[in-house]
């Protein structure tokens, strides 16, 4: 299954409207710093956010990419569909990268904005 329909899923399964405001979080480990600012430059180039904090295991990185649409009032109709497709291919983006330098994707959450 694509990331993309997982996580349409995901959030059809807990009651939440893809066309609301929301966040996607995509938590990675990688192992070395430099892989860290490898990924942010290509997060910050695809419009995600990433905190790095120092990994459990002695020399790795834990890193959380973050991607959060904009309120409901400013989008276009459908434009929820390309938000939550630029999302996904991002997450399959980071999970590619990870794995190639010996890291991984550990998994995604998503919430929606109250207002």
């Amino acid at each position: 299954m694509s990331l993309y329909r997982e996580m349409l899923l995901k959030m059809r399964e807990r009651g939440l409207d893809p066309r609301q405001r929301h966040t996607f979080d995509f938590y990675l480990y990688l192992p070395t710093k430099k892989a860290t600012q490898v990924l942010a430059e290509i997060a910050s180039r695809l419009r995600f956010t990433v905190e790095v904090l120092p990994g459990a295991k002695r020399g790795t990185w834990f890193c959380i990419a973050t991607k959060t649409s904009p309120p409901s009032g400013h989008l276009l109709p459908g434009y929820w569909r390309d938000h939550l497709v630029s999302t996904a291919c991002g997450g399959d983006l980071f999970d590619h990268f990870a794995r190639k330098l010996g890291g991984y994707l550990s998994g995604w959450e998503v919430d929606i904005h109250r207002p």
